[in-house]
């Protein structure tokens, strides 16, 4: 009897201090740091919700030069990549379904930092659509709670409300396999099967959805009235170069746009866009959303071994260190500088380009039957 009630009280002790343990670690546990060491690395980053802790991460980093976007800015920069060919760290907070207004609403998170240089804001035409909404875990509090410089000392406490231990060990937990793929910004598309199908996917999809029902916002949520008030940041920060890119994707992709009519659409986005901010000198318009030409002068940071493009909605790391290089170096060859006075020169080559594709298939992977199976 008496073995027995030492047990119990034993145990219950146990239990009571492993309870004061729990709550001492969720006072002073912040769970964010454990993943803060993976930032920089895109093969962790894809396998947790990037969402939460990106703006965590780029917060707490000081870069000279970081990049905004949705999925197609995600995929397309590695921050590795950038470091070896150029010797320059560069934060990447691109985030998969980012819209327009989640993606300047990151602007609120590093604009106040000493060190910017560099932004770059890869756009592409579905930020602008009315019917692209926020996700629901974009939070508008954790955006406003990061853009405050001074903060009140409630960190642990603020940060409880979207991270906990719960979260650390789901996505600690998470398939092993996603790391262990390594995301390195290649597809064989001559070879690899997979490759093809996510082709066909792609094309599918857009053809049936996303260019048939675009919808370009001019006011409200995604709208250019909405993209102007990044006039407001670049007049506060005139040391600071932005860099609006319009994201390049493949030509197969593009002829959609033409096949629904939807190319005077794209032409109005980059027209309107030109227009919000030709009066700053510190901001300049860059497109990359064109059928594509040579690549030659860059082989010295393509791997020949490697795609351009993921599929035709994402273009590669190979891609961005272009896109990286040409603008950093402001030395446009595969993009194109877009201001008033060559608008029209640009989209009247951008139609003559497309015509040379269409006579020579000659930027096609493949040949192209199931493309033209779709524009039918």
């Amino acid at each position: 009897m008496k073995e027995n009630s030492t047990f119990y009280l034993s145990l219950f002790f146990g239990a009571f201090f492993a309870l004061i343990l729990a709550i001492i670690s969720g006072l002073y546990f912040d769970p964010v740091k454990i993943l803060h060491q993976y930032s920089d690395n895109e093969e962790v980053t894809a396998c947790i919700d990037s969402r939460i802790y990106k703006p965590y991460w780029a917060d707490q980093s000081e870069r000279e030069i970081y990049f905004l976007g949705s999925s197609r800015t995600y995929w397309g920069v590695n921050p590795d990549h950038i470091e070896h060919n150029f010797g320059i760290k560069v934060f990447n907070l691109g985030l998969p379904g980012a819209n327009l207004h989640e993606t300047l609403s990151h602007l609120k998170v590093i604009h106040h930092k000493e060190a910017l240089r560099h932004v770059f804001i890869i756009l592409d035409f579905s930020m602008f659509d009315k019917n692209n909404l926020n996700l629901p875990n974009f939070s508008e509090d954790r955006i406003q709670y990061l853009s405050k410089k001074e903060r009140e000392p409630i960190y642990i406490q603020e940060w409880k409300k979207v991270f906990s231990i719960d979260t650390l060990i789901k996505y600690i937990s998470q398939d092993i396999n996603c790391v262990n793929q390594k995301v390195n910004g290649s597809l064989n598309w001559s070879s690899n099967h997979t490759a093809k199908l996510l082709y066909e996917r792609v094309i599918d999809i857009y053809s049936k959805y996303l260019v048939s029902d675009f919808q370009y916002s001019e006011s409200g949520l995604n709208s250019i009235e909405e993209f102007s008030t990044l006039t407001e940041v670049a007049q506060s920060h005139p040391s600071t170069q932005f860099h609006i890119v319009f994201s390049p994707f493949h030509s197969s992709l593009y002829e959609i746009f033409f096949k629904f009519k939807k190319e005077e659409l794209l032409k109005k986005v980059r027209v309107d866009t030109i227009k919000a901010v030709q009066n700053y000198s510190n901001i300049k318009v860059w497109d990359y959303m064109n059928f594509i030409r040579s690549t030659k002068p860059y082989s010295s940071i393509v791997d020949s071994r490697s795609s351009l493009f993921h599929e035709p909605s994402h273009f590669s790391f190979n891609y961005g260190n272009i896109l990286f290089k040409e603008i950093i170096d402001n030395s446009p060859n595969v993009g194109t500088i877009i201001s008033s006075s060559n608008i029209e020169s640009h989209f009247s080559k951008i139609k003559r380009d497309r015509k040379k594709w269409i006579q020579s298939q000659s930027y096609q992977v493949w040949p192209s039957p199931y493309l033209d199976k779709i524009l039918k």
